[in-house]
């Protein structure tokens, strides 16, 4: 029942034991959160939540914090992304937030926006890899774009360019004034919706 275009994010956990059966006791109890969808991989616990509001992506972060703490697990989470295709992309980034922040502590907890800054100042990443440090809101904005033929993307680039100043955007955008300000409108609707 999940939706193609819908906000998902991905959670990765390794279990302290390398017991099937709690592998299995865990995704039971993931299962419980969010219709969590849980899968055993190469010795982790891999989760898809699908969130039907992207408010609801902090709540979810904050049950996991308190799931990892409860059952001693390392667990990192992902952003929130839209578009079920996109799930590669992020589980790479819980894996990485996995790999390099949560294995050295028991019960430890993180996010990819918690550690993108570090990973992006320990290295040197190619223009592929520059992807994982936009915000998803912009990659939203940049597909629906694509889709339907519109200029929401730029529009917010050149309002926050010229400090978000109407008169002067509409001016750089070469459009009138209440044409700007309908464009506004529905750009806070999508980040917001």
């Amino acid at each position: 029942g999940w939706d193609e275009t819908g906000n998902y994010t991905v959670a990765i956990c390794q279990p302290a034991e390398d017991n099937i059966l709690y592998y299995e006791n865990i995704c039971r109890l993931l299962e419980k959160i969010y219709n969590g969808k849980p899968l055993i991989y190469n010795k982790q616990v891999i989760c898809v939540f699908y969130l039907t509001k992207a408010q609801e992506y902090r709540e979810v972060a904050g049950i996991l914090k308190n799931f990892s703490m409860k059952e001693k697990l390392s667990m990192a989470m992902s952003d929130l992304f839209s578009g079920f295709e996109n799930l590669p992309w992020y589980y790479k980034q819980a894996q990485y937030t996995l790999l390099y922040y949560c294995m050295n502590e028991p019960d430890f907890f993180s996010t990819y926006a918690d550690r993108c800054m570090e990973y992006f100042l320990s290295s040197c990443p190619n223009r592929k890899d520059l992807e994982m440090f936009c915000d998803p809101s912009l990659k939203m904005l940049d597909t629906y774009d694509k889709k339907h033929g519109t200029e929401y993307l730029h529009t917010l680039k050149i309002f926050l360019l010229n400090e978000r100043n109407i008169a002067t955007t509409a001016k750089s955008l070469h459009i009138h004034r209440n044409t700007l300000l309908y464009r506004i409108e529905r750009l806070k609707n999508m980040l917001l919706s």
